[in-house]
């Protein structure tokens, strides 16, 4: 069997098509990666990629290496990885920190009543991203 350039084209599309179809978990699992920066997740980031480093990239890359030694074995253990990172992070911004945010704006809220004052915009109540925020601004 010769390698013409066209036969070589057509192999590098074949392999290119479990890639492409990833692409778009890579992008959702890049904005939700920004998100958890952005709220200050960095212990969360760093655990679900160990666990997904060790748990499921290398056993997957070891046994599409076994299996088969192609760059398709990188490539589907890749995608096994952000497809557990896109699951982390999805369940972490969608579910986790928002029940959290809600319990800091609540306490809070009921915080500010007990002393008799009332609520203020002058609260250091941010949203729920944060103190460390509000500390960066006031150390200005």
């Amino acid at each position: 069997m010769s390698l013409t350039p066209y036969s070589l084209i057509r192999k590098l599309m074949y392999l290119r098509r479990p890639y492409r179809l990833c692409k778009p978990k890579q992008n959702q699992v890049f904005t939700y990666d920004g998100l958890l920066l952005a709220a200050e997740q960095f212990a969360f980031v760093r655990n679900v990629l160990l666990v997904g480093a060790l748990g499921l990239f290398g056993p997957a890359l070891a046994f599409g290496f076994l299996k088969r030694r192609t760059l398709l074995a990188v490539w589907e253990a890749k995608a096994l990885l952000n497809l557990w990172r896109a699951a982390t992070a999805i369940g972490r911004v969608s579910f986790w920190l928002p029940a959290e945010w809600q319990k800091i704006k609540d306490s809070e809220i009921s915080g500010a009543g007990e002393d008799g004052g009332s609520f203020s915009t002058t609260s250091t109540f941010d949203d729920g991203l944060g103190s460390s925020f509000m500390s960066l601004r006031d150390d200005e």
